[in-house]
């Protein structure tokens, strides 16, 4: 866990490792997600980064057909 300190002007500074770990730099985005009670921090990955990621999935039994209907 890393803790940072709100400035006067609402900003926060991401500490390095986290910047590295995520690979994070000057202008790209992230999401601010409300969870209740806690707010995750997630990098906006681009569509096209995207394709790909999920290849050889068994996408058998994720869920049952009934719990798609709505």
């Amino acid at each position: 866990m890393e803790l940072v300190t709100i400035s006067p002007d609402y900003q926060i500074v991401i500490p390095e490792r986290i910047r590295e770990k995520y690979k994070l730099e000057p202008n790209k985005r992230v999401a601010l997600i409300d969870k209740g009670g806690s707010i995750s921090i997630v990098p906006d990955i681009p569509i096209e980064q995207l394709v790909g990621f999920a290849k050889g999935i068994d996408t058998e039994n994720i869920r049952e057909k009934t719990e798609r209907e709505l």
